[in-house]
């Protein structure tokens, strides 16, 4: 069709743009995981040799069949369901919100901060939400 798009370049795939969600929000560390980083984890967690252009283009969609093995890789390395890639399982849907939220919770010292405040009313979060703003104030 002169002026479209050649068919599979469409828009990302659900399972692209959860690839991509994870890689950009999953390192604990605040960094963007690169795809050389991705390709070495599949290695040694005893998954499917990819090349890093091939986890740049099931990234991007333009290769949106990945194997059955590689996508319980995938799960493994990132720690989600495998059902996350699909998005027929509503309950293993991640948004990239609440991926940020469960990587900074792996820290020890915020795991235990969301620990202390489990069984603390609202007025006291309340109060506690102001002394943080007021501390990163401070901090900036």
């Amino acid at each position: 069709m002169p002026g479209g798009k050649p068919e599979g370049q469409g828009s990302p795939s659900i399972f692209a743009e959860r690839l991509d969600a994870l890689i950009t929000t999953q390192r604990p560390d605040g960094q963007v995981w690169t795809n050389e980083e991705v390709s070495d984890g599949l290695r040694r967690i005893g998954g499917p040799s990819v090349s890093t252009a091939y986890v740049q283009q099931l990234r991007r969609g333009r290769r949106d069949k990945p194997s059955w093995p590689l996508v319980v890789a995938l799960a493994r390395l990132f720690g989600v369901p495998v059902g996350y890639f699909s998005g027929e399982d509503q309950e293993s849907v991640i948004s990239a919100d609440d991926l940020r939220l469960l990587n900074a919770v792996r820290t020890p010292e915020l795991r235990d901060l969301v620990q202390k405040l489990d069984g603390i009313g609202p007025q006291a979060r309340q109060v506690i939400a102001r002394l943080i703003d007021e501390v990163r104030l401070l901090d900036s």
